[in-house]
C-alpha cells in the first residue's frame, strides 16, 4: 500500500460517519467512534484522535471545523520543522 493523504481519508471518514454541522467536538468524535485511518501498511490513526487535537469545542460549519483541524495538524506535526527553516 502506498502512503495516502491523511486529509483524504479523514474527510471520507467524516462523510461516512454522517457528521453534519453545526456540531460539537464531542458529537463528531462519537459519530466517528472507533474508525481507524490506514495511512500506510504500518501506520494507522484513530480518526477521533484527530478531532481530540482540535482546539474549539463547537463548530458552526464545516469550514470552521476543517480550518481548526488543519491548524492542529500542522501545529502538532510540522511546527518545529517550519520554525527551524532558514530563509
Amino acid at each position: 500500500m502506498s502512503d495516502v493523504s491523511i486529509d483524504h481519508l479523514f474527510i471520507k471518514a467524516i462523510g461516512r460517519a454522517g457528521v453534519q454541522f453545526p456540531a460539537s467536538k464531542h458529537e463528531i468524535s462519537a459519530l466517528l467512534g472507533g474508525t481507524e485511518l490506514k495511512l500506510s501498511d504500518n501506520h494507522v490513526v484513530r480518526a477521533s484522535s484527530l478531532v481530540d487535537a482540535i482546539g474549539p469545542d463547537y463548530f458552526d460549519n464545516g469550514a470552521a471545523f476543517f480550518c481548526a483541524y488543519h491548524s492542529a495538524l500542522y501545529r502538532d506535526t510540522w511546527r518545529k520543522e517550519f520554525l527551524s527553516e532558514s530563509i
